[in-house]
């Protein structure tokens, strides 16, 4: 399962991704550049795993870019 959405002029793309039977992990990108992932712990649906992908990658647009431009702090 695969969602993209913007945030603040980025491209986020978060992907939910099955293990072992019932329990979920996550990946993201930001911009089609950087990917992150969470391998532990699990989560015990697809949704709560994009859900808690998407969270992530928010902070880390809210973190790493200032005003939501592509400029590092």
């Amino acid at each position: 399962m695969e969602e993209s959405l913007f945030y603040r002029d980025h491209h986020i793309v978060v992907k939910a991704v099955e293990h072992v039977f019932g329990k979920w992990c996550w990946t993201y990108t930001i911009d089609h550049k950087a990917a992150y992932s969470d391998h532990g712990p699990f989560h015990g649906s697809k949704r709560a795993a994009m859900d808690a992908a998407i969270e992530h990658a928010k902070a880390r647009v809210d973190r790493s870019f200032d005003g939501g431009g592509s400029v590092k702090r």
